[in-house]
């Protein structure tokens, strides 16, 4: 069983930030919201996994516009308040926890929507819990990552993810890409500095 909780890990203070966890609750909700928490969990960890697989932070990862259609990026302003985000928070935390209903997922697909071919790692059609419909599916792209987790080998080495800038609650997608781009700008800069003091 590959180490999960140690492979999440990097993400427990980015998922610490009040304002990013809610973008990642809010996107929950809107891909597998109205499903069980089953449903919910393996979506959690898929974001997870793909996030861990591409060397990417969570809020990159769940404010990719090549992946999620505009339908679920206008949810990811959506506020809650305790009750409403309890079942949201318990997901997270179980796949922070190393969970793994969905099988090394690193994405998710319903209806008509197929990944490319992907393989079905998980159909919470097959649970039984009637509402359920998502597929969760091994990505082709991530296929590598995730074949050597399987294999008990190390994880390839990825880049450490970006630490995101602190956001407001209810940024828009436009303000929140400036963020984003300029702390990658900053990132870059110190890694080229910090290349220069090597050569030096």
């Amino acid at each position: 069983m590959p180490d999960l909780v140690g492979i999440r890990s990097r993400f427990a203070d980015e998922l610490a930030d009040p304002a990013v966890r809610q973008r990642f609750m809010a996107s929950i909700a809107a891909e597998t919201g109205d499903q069980s928490e089953t449903a919910r969990l393996a979506y959690a960890e898929s974001v997870l996994n793909r996030a861990a697989a591409s060397g990417r932070s969570v809020l990159d990862t769940v404010n990719d516009p090549h992946y999620y259609p505009y339908a679920t990026r206008s949810q990811l302003g959506r506020t809650f308040n305790d009750a409403s985000g309890a079942p949201y928070q318990s997901v997270i935390n179980q796949a922070l926890g190393g969970s793994n209903v969905s099988n090394l997922a690193t994405g998710n697909e319903s209806g008509k929507v197929h990944s490319g071919g992907a393989q079905v790692t998980f159909n919470s059609r097959d649970t039984g819990q009637r509402g359920d419909y998502e597929r969760f599916v091994a990505e082709n792209r991530w296929v590598p990552w995730r074949n050597q987790l399987l294999a008990g080998g190390v994880m390839p080495s990825m880049e450490e993810p970006l630490n995101p800038p602190s956001i407001p609650v209810g940024m828009s997608d436009e303000q929140l890409a400036d963020q984003l781009q300029q702390a990658k700008l900053e990132q870059a800069l110190q890694v080229a500095e910090q290349s220069f003091e090597n050569i030096g």
